[in-house]
C-alpha cells in the first residue's frame, strides 16, 4: 500500500488496521492541536495600531496588517462614560494589553481593559496629584512612568513611575535641569528608557535613563547637529533596539537611529514625505507608522524607508474618523 502526504501516525495506523494488529481497548486518538487567536486582535489581525485621536475625545483601533485607504477602526473607545474629556497627550499599552491614557492639563492617568471599546469606563484612574500629565509609558514590570510638569506653573518638570494602582504615590520621581519639556517616552528590551526632550536649547534631545543609576539622570543623549532633532515629541523603537523619532517642528521629519546611537549621532534615516509628523510606532515585521495630525492620516513605511519614501498604505477619509491624531502605539 502506498500512501502520499500522509503523516508517519496516519501510516502507522493505517498499516495497523491493515495487519489487523489494532488493539482498540488501548488505541487512543491522536490529539489535534488547535490555535487561539487574542481576542486583542479580532478577524485576520496580527496587532492593533492605537491612536490618541486628540480632538475626537477617542482611542481609536485599527487591525494590522492594513492595506489602508478609508477603513473603519475595530475599536474605538468613546463617550461619557470613557471620562476622555480633554485633549489626549498620549498613549501606551502594557504586557496584558490593557491601555492606558494621559490628557493634557489633567492629573490623572486612566487604564481601559485589554479589548475595550465603545462608551467604555476605565477600570483604574490613577491620581497623579500636584502634577499634569504629558507622556505614558509602561514597563515590563507594569509600573506606569509619566512625563509632566507641575501643576501649580512653577515650571519643575518630572517623570514619575507609580505602581499602577489608585491613589498611591510615585515609586520614583525624577527631577533635574537636564529635563526641558518632556513628553514621549519609550522602553527598549533592556529596560533603558528613552525620552523625547523638546526643547533641549534650539535642537532638542533625546535622553536615555537606565536602573543602572536609578534612572536618576541620563546615562547617555542623542543630542547635536548631525542628529537633525528639532523639537522631536514621540519616540518608538522596534525589536532590534532601532530609535524612531517624531521631530514635527519647524521642519517635518521621522528620523531613525541605530540601536546604541548617542552623542552627535548620524541617523541611519530620516523620512521627510510626512508634513507635521505625530505619533509614531512600529509593528513586529519593522514597519514604521506615523500620523500626520493636521491632515487626519497615517501612514506606513517600510522598515528601510528614507528620504521622501512613498508609503505602503495611508489610513485616511471620513470612516477613520481620525480627528488630529497626535500619538500612537502598537499593541502587539
Amino acid at each position: 500500500m502506498v500512501i502520499i502526504g500522509a503523516s508517519l501516525a496516519t501510516i502507522a495506523l493505517l498499516s495497523a488496521c491493515a495487519s489487523n494488529t489494532l488493539d482498540a481497548s488501548t488505541w487512543k486518538p491522536i490529539p489535534t492541536v488547535s490555535v487561539k487567536r487574542s481576542a486583542r486582535h479580532p478577524g485576520p489581525y496580527f496587532s492593533t495600531l492605537l491612536v490618541a485621536n486628540i480632538n475626537g475625545y477617542s482611542v481609536l483601533g485599527f487591525g494590522i496588517p492594513t492595506s489602508g485607504g478609508n477603513i473603519a477602526p475595530i475599536q474605538e473607545i468613546s463617550g461619557v462614560a470613557t471620562q476622555l474629556n480633554a485633549l489626549i497627550s498620549s498613549i501606551a499599552v502594557d504586557s496584558m494589553g490593557n491601555i492606558w491614557t494621559s490628557q493634557f492639563g489633567e492629573t490623572y492617568l486612566q487604564r481601559y481593559t485589554d479589548g475595550s471599546t465603545g462608551n467604555a469606563s476605565p477600570d483604574r484612574v490613577l491620581i497623579t496629584t500636584g502634577w499634569d500629565d504629558l507622556g505614558v509609558a509602561v514597563d515590563s514590570d507594569g509600573n506606569v512612568w509619566a512625563s509632566a510638569a507641575a501643576a501649580d506653573f512653577s515650571g519643575t518638570q518630572a517623570i514619575n513611575e507609580y505602581d499602577g494602582y489608585p491613589l498611591t504615590p510615585p515609586i520614583r520621581t525624577i527631577e533635574g535641569s537636564f529635563l526641558t519639556n518632556p513628553w514621549g517616552m519609550a522602553f527598549d528590551t533592556l529596560g533603558n528608557l528613552y525620552v523625547a526632550n523638546r526643547y533641549g536649547g534650539n535642537i532638542g534631545s533625546i535622553l536615555i535613563l537606565s536602573s543602572s543609576n536609578g534612572y536618576v539622570s541620563p546615562i547617555a543623549k542623542i543630542k547635536g547637529p548631525n542628529t537633525q532633532l528639532q523639537n522631536p515629541s514621540q519616540i518608538a523603537i522596534d525589536s532590534s533596539g532601532r530609535v524612531i523619532v517624531s521631530s514635527y517642528f519647524p521642519q517635518g521629519r521621522v528620523i531613525v537611529f541605530n540601536s546604541g546611537a548617542t552623542g552627535d549621532a548620524t541617523p541611519s534615516a530620516v523620512i521627510t514625505t510626512v508634513h507635521n509628523p505625530g505619533g509614531v510606532a512600529v509593528d513586529a515585521s519593522g514597519n514604521i507608522y506615523v500620523s500626520e495630525e493636521v491632515n487626519n492620516k497615517i501612514f506606513e513605511f517600510a522598515p528601510d524607508a528614507n528620504g521622501n519614501a512613498s508609503p505602503l498604505s495611508t489610513i485616511t477619509g471620513s470612516n477613520t474618523t481620525l480627528d488630529t491624531p497626535v500619538t500612537l502605539t502598537m499593541s502587539l
